[in-house]
Protein backbone atom coordinates (compact mmCIF):
# COMPACT_ATOMS: atom_id res chain seq x y z
CA UNK A 1 0.00 0.00 0.00
CA UNK A 2 1.55 3.07 -1.05
CA UNK A 3 0.96 5.76 2.03
CA UNK A 4 2.74 8.58 -0.02
CA UNK A 5 1.36 12.16 0.30
CA UNK A 6 -0.62 13.43 -2.76
CA UNK A 7 1.78 16.15 -4.51
CA UNK A 8 0.11 19.07 -4.78
CA UNK A 9 1.73 19.91 -8.41
CA UNK A 10 0.74 17.67 -10.72
CA UNK A 11 0.43 17.91 -14.58
CA UNK A 12 -3.24 18.53 -14.52
CA UNK A 13 -3.31 21.19 -11.87
CA UNK A 14 -0.33 23.20 -13.54
CA UNK A 15 -2.40 23.28 -16.97
CA UNK A 16 -5.99 23.91 -14.58
CA UNK A 17 -3.98 26.98 -13.51
CA UNK A 18 -2.19 28.45 -16.44
CA UNK A 19 -6.25 27.74 -18.12
CA UNK A 20 -7.72 30.11 -15.77
CA UNK A 21 -4.92 32.41 -15.74
CA UNK A 22 -5.51 32.88 -19.61
CA UNK A 23 -9.33 33.44 -19.35
CA UNK A 24 -7.94 35.92 -16.59
CA UNK A 25 -6.31 38.20 -19.05
CA UNK A 26 -8.91 37.80 -21.43
CA UNK A 27 -11.62 39.02 -18.75
CA UNK A 28 -9.29 42.09 -17.53
CA UNK A 29 -8.44 42.80 -20.67
CA UNK A 30 -12.04 44.90 -20.70
CA UNK A 31 -11.56 46.09 -17.24
CA UNK A 32 -10.50 49.55 -18.06
CA UNK A 33 -11.80 49.70 -21.59
CA UNK A 34 -15.85 48.79 -20.85
CA UNK A 35 -16.36 52.53 -19.07
CA UNK A 36 -14.07 54.20 -21.66
CA UNK A 37 -15.93 52.61 -24.56
CA UNK A 38 -19.70 53.55 -23.03
CA UNK A 39 -19.26 56.70 -22.46
CA UNK A 40 -16.95 57.41 -25.71
CA UNK A 41 -17.57 55.48 -28.44
CA UNK A 42 -21.40 54.41 -27.75
CA UNK A 43 -22.12 58.08 -25.93
CA UNK A 44 -23.81 57.19 -22.71
CA UNK A 45 -23.76 58.32 -19.30
CA UNK A 46 -22.04 57.23 -16.28
CA UNK A 47 -25.05 55.52 -15.12
CA UNK A 48 -24.96 53.36 -17.95
CA UNK A 49 -21.40 51.92 -16.90
CA UNK A 50 -22.70 50.29 -13.54
CA UNK A 51 -25.62 49.27 -15.92
CA UNK A 52 -23.12 47.26 -18.49
CA UNK A 53 -20.64 45.86 -15.36
CA UNK A 54 -24.23 44.93 -13.30
CA UNK A 55 -25.47 42.65 -15.77
CA UNK A 56 -22.72 40.83 -16.02
CA UNK A 57 -23.33 39.78 -12.75
CA UNK A 58 -26.84 39.08 -13.00
CA UNK A 59 -26.47 36.46 -15.63
CA UNK A 60 -23.54 34.92 -13.97
CA UNK A 61 -25.71 34.92 -10.33
CA UNK A 62 -28.42 33.42 -12.17
CA UNK A 63 -26.23 30.57 -13.39
CA UNK A 64 -24.64 29.67 -10.00
CA UNK A 65 -27.50 27.27 -8.19
CA UNK A 66 -27.58 25.24 -11.48
CA UNK A 67 -24.17 24.48 -12.67
CA UNK A 68 -23.54 23.75 -8.65
CA UNK A 69 -25.74 21.14 -9.07
CA UNK A 70 -24.98 20.19 -12.94
CA UNK A 71 -21.25 19.62 -11.67
CA UNK A 72 -22.04 17.29 -8.87
CA UNK A 73 -24.88 15.59 -10.94
CA UNK A 74 -23.00 15.30 -13.99
CA UNK A 75 -19.45 15.61 -13.41
CA UNK A 76 -17.27 18.98 -13.92
CA UNK A 77 -15.60 18.22 -17.14
CA UNK A 78 -18.17 18.84 -20.08
CA UNK A 79 -19.50 21.70 -17.99
CA UNK A 80 -15.81 23.48 -17.51
CA UNK A 81 -15.61 23.13 -21.65
CA UNK A 82 -18.94 24.45 -22.55
CA UNK A 83 -19.04 27.12 -20.24
CA UNK A 84 -15.49 28.30 -21.38
CA UNK A 85 -16.92 28.22 -24.76
CA UNK A 86 -19.78 30.41 -24.34
CA UNK A 87 -17.79 32.94 -22.51
CA UNK A 88 -15.04 32.88 -25.48
CA UNK A 89 -18.00 32.93 -28.34
CA UNK A 90 -19.38 36.40 -26.24
CA UNK A 91 -16.01 38.05 -26.13
CA UNK A 92 -15.68 37.33 -30.38
CA UNK A 93 -18.95 38.74 -30.48
CA UNK A 94 -17.95 42.16 -29.05
CA UNK A 95 -16.02 43.18 -32.42
CA UNK A 96 -19.20 42.95 -33.53
CA UNK A 97 -21.13 45.35 -31.64
CA UNK A 98 -23.73 48.14 -33.58
CA UNK A 99 -24.75 49.68 -30.31
CA UNK A 100 -25.62 49.66 -26.07
CA UNK A 101 -28.08 47.05 -25.98
CA UNK A 102 -26.10 44.96 -28.06
CA UNK A 103 -22.98 45.16 -25.71
CA UNK A 104 -25.77 44.88 -22.67
CA UNK A 105 -27.02 41.42 -24.61
CA UNK A 106 -23.85 40.10 -24.78
CA UNK A 107 -22.32 41.24 -21.24
CA UNK A 108 -25.46 38.64 -20.55
CA UNK A 109 -24.01 36.30 -22.47
CA UNK A 110 -20.55 36.39 -21.32
CA UNK A 111 -21.42 36.54 -17.63
CA UNK A 112 -23.26 33.43 -18.38
CA UNK A 113 -19.84 31.64 -19.51
CA UNK A 114 -17.92 33.24 -16.38
CA UNK A 115 -20.28 32.13 -13.86
CA UNK A 116 -20.22 28.47 -15.40
CA UNK A 117 -16.88 28.48 -15.80
CA UNK A 118 -15.28 30.39 -12.70
CA UNK A 119 -17.41 27.35 -10.52
CA UNK A 120 -16.72 24.40 -12.43
CA UNK A 121 -13.10 25.46 -12.42
CA UNK A 122 -12.66 26.42 -8.55
CA UNK A 123 -14.05 22.57 -8.24
CA UNK A 124 -11.98 20.96 -10.30
CA UNK A 125 -9.21 22.54 -8.50
CA UNK A 126 -10.37 21.53 -5.05
CA UNK A 127 -10.97 17.82 -6.33
CA UNK A 128 -7.10 18.07 -7.67
CA UNK A 129 -5.04 19.50 -4.45
CA UNK A 130 -4.33 17.13 -1.26
CA UNK A 131 -7.17 17.77 1.19
CA UNK A 132 -3.73 18.38 3.42
CA UNK A 133 -2.58 21.22 1.85
CA UNK A 134 -6.28 22.41 0.82
CA UNK A 135 -5.70 25.96 1.74
CA UNK A 136 -1.76 26.14 0.12
CA UNK A 137 -3.40 24.73 -3.23
CA UNK A 138 -6.31 27.18 -3.67
CA UNK A 139 -3.96 29.68 -2.89
CA UNK A 140 -1.97 28.98 -5.99
CA UNK A 141 -4.98 28.44 -7.73
CA UNK A 142 -5.94 31.30 -7.13
CA UNK A 143 -3.16 33.45 -7.97
CA UNK A 144 -4.44 33.32 -11.59
CA UNK A 145 -6.97 36.25 -11.54
CA UNK A 146 -4.66 38.30 -9.41
CA UNK A 147 -1.72 37.37 -12.17
CA UNK A 148 -4.47 38.28 -14.38
CA UNK A 149 -5.37 41.64 -12.86
CA UNK A 150 -1.63 42.99 -12.92
CA UNK A 151 -1.19 42.35 -16.58
CA UNK A 152 -5.09 42.45 -18.37
CA UNK A 153 -5.95 46.17 -17.57
CA UNK A 154 -2.15 47.18 -18.37
CA UNK A 155 -2.48 45.54 -22.03
CA UNK A 156 -6.29 46.56 -22.67
CA UNK A 157 -5.53 50.35 -21.90
CA UNK A 158 -2.38 49.80 -24.63
CA UNK A 159 -4.70 48.60 -26.92
CA UNK A 160 -7.29 50.67 -26.57
CA UNK A 161 -4.99 53.98 -27.18
CA UNK A 162 -6.29 55.66 -30.27
CA UNK A 163 -9.94 53.75 -29.65
CA UNK A 164 -8.46 50.45 -31.08
CA UNK A 165 -11.74 48.76 -28.97
CA UNK A 166 -12.70 46.07 -31.93
CA UNK A 167 -8.74 44.75 -31.66
CA UNK A 168 -9.22 44.33 -28.43
CA UNK A 169 -12.34 42.18 -27.98
CA UNK A 170 -10.22 40.36 -30.69
CA UNK A 171 -7.66 39.69 -28.46
CA UNK A 172 -9.34 38.75 -25.61
CA UNK A 173 -11.22 36.09 -27.62
CA UNK A 174 -8.02 34.76 -28.71
CA UNK A 175 -6.82 34.29 -25.18
CA UNK A 176 -9.95 32.70 -23.93
CA UNK A 177 -9.77 30.20 -27.12
CA UNK A 178 -6.43 29.28 -25.64
CA UNK A 179 -8.00 29.03 -22.63
CA UNK A 180 -10.44 26.38 -23.48
CA UNK A 181 -7.71 24.04 -25.02
CA UNK A 182 -5.42 23.97 -21.70
CA UNK A 183 -9.47 23.05 -20.10
CA UNK A 184 -9.84 20.54 -22.64
CA UNK A 185 -5.61 18.82 -21.35
CA UNK A 186 -6.95 18.56 -17.69
CA UNK A 187 -7.50 15.05 -16.59
CA UNK A 188 -10.22 16.18 -14.70
CA UNK A 189 -11.04 13.74 -11.68
CA UNK A 190 -14.45 11.93 -12.07
CA UNK A 191 -17.23 12.54 -9.86
CA UNK A 192 -21.11 12.73 -10.02
CA UNK A 193 -24.29 11.57 -7.92
CA UNK A 194 -26.89 9.88 -10.70
CA UNK A 195 -28.94 9.79 -7.67
CA UNK A 196 -29.01 13.18 -7.25
CA UNK A 197 -32.83 15.57 -7.70
CA UNK A 198 -32.64 19.57 -8.46
CA UNK A 199 -33.90 21.47 -5.09
CA UNK A 200 -33.09 24.16 -3.13
CA UNK A 201 -30.80 21.92 -0.83
CA UNK A 202 -29.16 20.59 -3.89
CA UNK A 203 -28.71 23.70 -5.99
CA UNK A 204 -27.14 25.86 -3.10
CA UNK A 205 -25.37 24.28 0.18
CA UNK A 206 -26.51 25.67 3.59
CA UNK A 207 -23.73 25.01 5.27
CA UNK A 208 -21.77 27.93 3.64
CA UNK A 209 -23.97 30.80 3.93
CA UNK A 210 -22.60 32.10 6.65
CA UNK A 211 -19.23 32.23 3.99
CA UNK A 212 -21.55 34.60 1.74
CA UNK A 213 -23.14 36.85 4.26
CA UNK A 214 -18.80 37.61 5.41
CA UNK A 215 -17.71 37.83 1.76
CA UNK A 216 -21.38 39.91 0.15
CA UNK A 217 -20.28 44.14 1.90
CA UNK A 218 -16.62 43.01 0.44
CA UNK A 219 -18.16 42.63 -3.16
CA UNK A 220 -20.42 44.99 -3.21
CA UNK A 221 -17.54 47.65 -2.17
CA UNK A 222 -15.23 46.16 -5.11
CA UNK A 223 -18.19 46.33 -7.63
CA UNK A 224 -18.00 50.07 -6.89
CA UNK A 225 -14.07 49.46 -7.06
CA UNK A 226 -13.79 48.06 -10.72
CA UNK A 227 -16.78 50.50 -12.04
CA UNK A 228 -15.52 53.70 -11.13
CA UNK A 229 -11.65 53.21 -11.01
CA UNK A 230 -11.58 54.17 -14.68
CA UNK A 231 -13.64 57.31 -14.47
CA UNK A 232 -11.60 58.51 -11.33
CA UNK A 233 -7.85 57.81 -12.06
CA UNK A 234 -7.65 61.41 -12.76
CA UNK A 235 -8.36 62.99 -9.74
CA UNK A 236 -5.04 60.90 -8.55
CA UNK A 237 -2.86 62.07 -11.50
CA UNK A 238 -2.90 58.99 -13.28
CA UNK A 239 -3.25 58.72 -17.01
CA UNK A 240 -5.23 55.36 -16.90
CA UNK A 241 -6.66 52.80 -14.04
CA UNK A 242 -4.10 50.70 -15.34
CA UNK A 243 -2.06 51.05 -12.74
CA UNK A 244 -4.33 50.81 -9.93
CA UNK A 245 -5.47 47.08 -11.04
CA UNK A 246 -1.87 46.42 -11.28
CA UNK A 247 -0.66 47.37 -7.86
CA UNK A 248 -4.00 45.70 -6.17
CA UNK A 249 -2.95 42.24 -8.55
CA UNK A 250 0.71 42.63 -7.10
CA UNK A 251 -0.34 42.80 -3.97
CA UNK A 252 -2.78 39.91 -4.02
CA UNK A 253 -0.30 37.91 -5.68
CA UNK A 254 2.53 38.56 -3.06
CA UNK A 255 -0.51 37.88 -0.02
CA UNK A 256 -1.11 34.45 -1.63
CA UNK A 257 2.68 33.56 -2.11
CA UNK A 258 3.26 34.76 1.66
CA UNK A 259 0.10 33.37 3.37
CA UNK A 260 -0.64 30.52 1.55
CA UNK A 261 0.16 27.86 4.38
CA UNK A 262 -1.23 30.02 7.36
CA UNK A 263 -4.98 28.60 6.71
CA UNK A 264 -3.33 24.83 7.00
CA UNK A 265 -1.38 25.48 9.92
CA UNK A 266 -3.61 27.71 12.08
CA UNK A 267 -7.12 28.10 10.69
CA UNK A 268 -8.72 31.01 8.79
CA UNK A 269 -8.65 34.04 11.90
CA UNK A 270 -5.53 35.57 10.83
CA UNK A 271 -5.66 35.36 6.87
CA UNK A 272 -9.71 36.51 7.14
CA UNK A 273 -9.59 39.11 9.84
CA UNK A 274 -6.35 40.50 8.99
CA UNK A 275 -7.27 40.75 4.98
CA UNK A 276 -10.57 42.57 6.04
CA UNK A 277 -8.68 45.12 8.51
CA UNK A 278 -6.33 46.02 5.69
CA UNK A 279 -8.71 46.18 3.11
CA UNK A 280 -10.71 48.94 5.28
CA UNK A 281 -7.58 50.45 6.08
CA UNK A 282 -6.98 50.93 2.19
CA UNK A 283 -10.15 52.04 0.98
CA UNK A 284 -10.02 54.98 3.38
CA UNK A 285 -5.98 55.33 1.70
CA UNK A 286 -7.73 55.49 -1.79
CA UNK A 287 -10.63 57.95 -0.36
CA UNK A 288 -7.76 60.47 0.94
CA UNK A 289 -5.24 59.81 -1.83
CA UNK A 290 -4.55 62.73 -4.38
CA UNK A 291 -0.95 61.68 -5.80
CA UNK A 292 -0.47 58.78 -7.85
CA UNK A 293 1.84 57.26 -4.89
CA UNK A 294 -0.55 57.07 -1.98
CA UNK A 295 -3.30 55.27 -4.72
CA UNK A 296 -1.20 52.62 -5.83
CA UNK A 297 -0.01 51.96 -2.25
CA UNK A 298 -3.50 51.87 -1.04
CA UNK A 299 -4.57 49.50 -4.41
CA UNK A 300 -1.70 47.36 -3.38
CA UNK A 301 -2.92 47.13 0.23
CA UNK A 302 -6.12 46.46 -1.09
CA UNK A 303 -5.05 43.69 -3.06
CA UNK A 304 -2.57 42.02 0.13
CA UNK A 305 -6.21 42.26 2.23
CA UNK A 306 -8.13 40.46 -0.33
CA UNK A 307 -5.11 37.89 -1.43
CA UNK A 308 -4.69 37.04 2.50
CA UNK A 309 -8.39 35.97 2.79
CA UNK A 310 -9.45 35.06 -0.23
CA UNK A 311 -7.85 31.53 0.11
CA UNK A 312 -9.01 31.33 3.39
CA UNK A 313 -12.52 31.82 1.95
CA UNK A 314 -12.34 29.06 -0.66
CA UNK A 315 -10.52 26.54 1.67
CA UNK A 316 -12.95 26.90 4.36
CA UNK A 317 -16.40 26.55 2.05
CA UNK A 318 -14.40 22.92 1.06
CA UNK A 319 -13.71 21.83 4.96
CA UNK A 320 -17.79 22.51 5.30
CA UNK A 321 -18.54 19.70 2.84
CA UNK A 322 -17.50 16.21 1.20
CA UNK A 323 -16.18 15.94 -2.06
CA UNK A 324 -20.00 15.31 -3.64
CA UNK A 325 -21.14 18.67 -2.69
CA UNK A 326 -17.92 20.65 -3.72
CA UNK A 327 -19.66 22.22 -6.63
CA UNK A 328 -22.89 23.37 -4.84
CA UNK A 329 -20.94 24.91 -1.84
CA UNK A 330 -18.57 27.18 -4.56
CA UNK A 331 -21.82 27.63 -6.34
CA UNK A 332 -22.92 29.51 -2.93
CA UNK A 333 -20.09 31.02 -2.21
CA UNK A 334 -19.33 32.38 -6.13
CA UNK A 335 -23.17 33.93 -5.77
CA UNK A 336 -21.64 36.47 -3.08
CA UNK A 337 -19.18 38.05 -5.87
CA UNK A 338 -22.28 38.53 -8.56
CA UNK A 339 -24.95 39.50 -6.04
CA UNK A 340 -22.10 41.63 -4.87
CA UNK A 341 -20.33 43.28 -7.58
CA UNK A 342 -24.02 44.27 -9.25
CA UNK A 343 -25.44 45.50 -5.97
CA UNK A 344 -22.24 47.53 -5.81
CA UNK A 345 -21.93 48.58 -9.83
CA UNK A 346 -25.75 49.80 -9.53
CA UNK A 347 -26.07 51.47 -5.89
CA UNK A 348 -22.70 53.56 -6.62
CA UNK A 349 -23.71 54.29 -10.44
CA UNK A 350 -26.68 55.85 -9.14
CA UNK A 351 -25.35 57.78 -6.11
CA UNK A 352 -22.88 58.94 -8.48
CA UNK A 353 -24.39 59.93 -11.01
CA UNK A 354 -27.42 61.73 -9.20
CA UNK A 355 -25.26 63.40 -6.26
CA UNK A 356 -21.33 63.20 -8.05
CA UNK A 357 -20.06 62.51 -5.01
CA UNK A 358 -17.56 59.60 -6.17
CA UNK A 359 -15.32 60.16 -3.35
CA UNK A 360 -18.42 58.42 -1.49
CA UNK A 361 -17.73 55.26 -3.34
CA UNK A 362 -14.37 54.38 -0.89
CA UNK A 363 -15.97 55.55 1.95
CA UNK A 364 -19.05 53.71 1.67
CA UNK A 365 -16.97 50.54 0.98
CA UNK A 366 -14.51 51.21 4.15
CA UNK A 367 -18.13 51.16 6.20
CA UNK A 368 -19.04 47.66 4.19
CA UNK A 369 -15.89 45.78 4.73
CA UNK A 370 -15.96 46.70 8.44
CA UNK A 371 -19.49 45.16 8.23
CA UNK A 372 -18.05 41.99 7.07
CA UNK A 373 -15.60 41.67 9.77
CA UNK A 374 -18.18 41.93 12.31
CA UNK A 375 -20.37 39.45 10.21
CA UNK A 376 -17.11 37.01 10.32
CA UNK A 377 -16.62 37.53 13.91
CA UNK A 378 -20.67 37.15 14.94
CA UNK A 379 -20.93 34.15 12.56
CA UNK A 380 -19.13 33.22 10.02
CA UNK A 381 -15.95 32.03 12.27
CA UNK A 382 -18.43 30.32 14.83
CA UNK A 383 -20.02 27.95 12.27
CA UNK A 384 -17.11 27.16 10.70
CA UNK A 385 -15.97 25.93 13.61
CA UNK A 386 -18.36 24.19 15.14
CA UNK A 387 -19.47 22.54 11.38
CA UNK A 388 -15.97 21.84 10.01
CA UNK A 389 -15.22 18.55 8.61
CA UNK A 390 -10.90 18.06 8.81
Amino acid sequence: MNDRPRPLWTRDFGLLLAGALLQGVAFYLLLPALPLYVVGPLGRAEDSVGLAIAVFSITAMATRPAVGFLLDRFGRRAWQLGASAVFTLALLGHALLPGFGALVALRLLQGLGWGMVGVASATVAADLVPTARRGEGMSFYGTAMPLALSVGPMLGTLVVAGGRFRLLFLCAGALAVMAWALFACVRTPRMSDPAARYTWRTAFEPKTLPLFGYMLPLCVAYGGLISFAPLDSARVGLESAGGLFTAYALGAVGARLFTSRWYDRAGPGWPALGGTLLLALSWVGLGLAHEPLGALAASAGMGLGFGALMPAYQAMAMDLVPPGRRGAANATIFSAFDVGIALGALGFGLMVSHTGWRAGVYWLSAGLTALAGVVYLAWTGPHFRRNRLR
